[in-house]
Parts: C-alpha cells; structure tokens; sequence
C-alpha cells in the first residue's frame, strides 16, 4: 500500500529514528508534518504525525516504536525465544501476555470463520516454504503432505484468564497476516492517548489513519495498488494482501508466497485483496484470508469493505 505525501525537503536523522518534516510549499497556513520510520518485524514502520504543537511527540512516538518491539519479541515465529515460540512442546495450560492473547483468540476466531484459509498453526508450512522461495525450488509432495499433517487450528485451545494450550507437542503457531495489523491499532491507540490525534501509520503497507491534516479535510490521500483507484480516508484501516512482489514459478506455475493451510501449496490465482475497516488486525487478517480464498469469503465482517483486483 502507497500513500501519497508531501515533498520532504530534509532527513533530520537519529540512532533510531529518521525524522522527516513535510510541507506544501506555497501553503502558509498548512499544518506541519512529521515523519518516523523504524525495522520492526521484518519490514520498515512508519509515523507520519500532523501536528502544530510537537511537546511530548519525540517521547511518544520512541514509546511506541519500543512497543512494536515488544510486540515482535512476543509474537514472533522467527525469533527462538519469542514468547510465541517458546509455546511449541508445551501441552499443558499456559498464561500469556494479553497482547499474544488477544491475537491468538482472534486468530483462532478468523480460522473458524475462513473455514481454515488462514490458520495460526501453519508454521510447519510457512517454514518449508520460507526455504523453497530462498531456493526457488518447489518442495517435494511428501515434504509438503508431512508439514500439512501437522496443521489443525482446532488443536488450539483458549481460555478466559489468558490462558491457552496446545493439544499436541508439534504445533508451531505462526501469526503472520495479523501480527502487524494489531501492531498498528496499539500503536494508534498510544498516539491518541498522547494527543496526537491526526496520524498516518504505515506497517509494511498496511496502513491506520487517524484524523485527518486540518489542510486536508477530505482525509488522507491513498493510493490503492493494482488499480488506479485513489481515496482520501480518515480514522480507518486499510490492509492489503497479493503474491505481486514474492512467487515462485514451477513448470509454468506461479506459487505464491500466500500459503493455503488446507492444501499446504501457495496460491496460484493472482489477485490482489484490500480490506478497508475501523479495525487494524481484522482488516489485516482478513485481507491474508481471502487473497487464499480468492476473494470469495467476506461474511460475518459487514462493516469492513473488500477491494477485489485481478493481476494481469
């Protein structure tokens, strides 16, 4: 996802921040803006702040870059010692944090729904074919049967009082196509509660859009991908999923990074799915969801609208 800005005239860097103030030349009276970027789970998270009065924003802004990385400590299936990761072989009752809680409830919520399009024990498949795309080799059958065998979002157990447990010891849990859309509603709700209120927060293309620049009441301009489409949005999230960038060609097959847990292969249908909605992590998860399903599954979610485009 591309949003549309302002020419950025200068880059005033930090160790851990790059601070961009934006403008429109010849408008007086335009309310300044302020940019941030951060690396967190594994793409780049941006800040993009309008705002007359700048107390406090440095601090809020390293506040909630902190709890991205928090969040990508917890609920991360590359990292070892992740707090997700350290689930895998533990069948008895365990208490997690709230945040890994609500996302794994929700994750098993949108796997029931999805009819299994999106499930968070994928990880034996997500693994194999992490090495096949860094190889460009298709996994062998038997490969992908044996880490298929091993894929069952009903064997994930939740309780009340943030607790879960695994009914068998090989689950590994993956939370990617969610993970960064709820990264962006905490990251939101920090941002309001500090008084910055007209945001545009960008993770990996996955964006979150507060008020709106008071120069631009329409909302924040977006551009959509794989269309010409452009809108001006406020106080909504925007997700979007689709093998345009990651894929692997097989025998005049094209595989997409998007892995279907019922058939353990990546798709092979080209589209794109965007998902506009009042929440984050739901519009991320279902934008992951139906690029699998080819777009063909949007009940139970009315308020989120489903952008359906047809790669060439």
């Amino acid at each position: 996802m591309r949003y549309l800005t302002w020419p950025r005239p200068w880059h005033l860097l930090t160790p851990y921040l790059a601070l961009v103030l934006i403008w429109e030349a010849g408008l007086l009276c335009a309310q300044p803006q302020y940019t941030f970027t951060h690396p967190a789970m594994g793409t780049e998270f941006r800040i993009t702040i309008s705002a007359k009065d700048t107390s406090g924003l440095s601090f809020a802004v390293r506040q909630c870059f902190a709890k991205v990385d928090a969040l990508e400590q917890s609920m991360s299936d590359y990292r070892s010692g992740s707090e997700l990761n350290k689930l895998t072989g533990q069948t008895d009752w365990q208490k997690v944090s709230p945040d890994l809680y609500t996302v794994l409830c929700f994750s098993k919520q949108l796997a029931r729904h999805s009819k299994g399009a999106y499930d968070p024990t994928a990880g034996p498949l997500t693994k194999l074919w992490r090495r096949a795309f860094r190889q460009q080799e298709l996994p062998e059958e038997e490969d992908i049967f044996a880490a298929r065998t091993q894929v069952q979002w009903k064997d994930l157990k939740t309780a009340r009082k943030g607790c879960l447990r695994l009914r068998r010891s090989d689950i590994k849990l993956d939370l990617g196509g969610v993970a960064k859309g709820y990264a962006l509603d905490v990251v939101g709700q920090l941002l309001q509660e500090a008084g910055f209120t007209a945001f545009l927060l960008d993770g990996g293309g996955d964006l979150l859009l507060g008020d709106c620049p008071p120069d631009q009441p329409d909302g924040w301009v977006i551009d959509f991908p794989g269309s010409q489409q452009k809108r001006s949005l406020k106080n909504i999230a925007v997700a979007t999923s689709g093998d345009t960038y990651r894929f692997l060609e097989h025998a005049g097959r094209r595989y997409s990074h998007l892995i279907d847990p019922r058939t353990g292969y990546g798709v092979t249908h080209q589209a794109i799915i965007t998902v506009i909605g009042p929440n984050a992590m739901i519009a991320d998860g279902l934008a992951s969801a139906m690029s699998i399903s080819a777009g063909k599954w949007a009940r139970r979610y009315s308020s989120y609208e489903v952008l359906v485009t047809a790669q060439k």
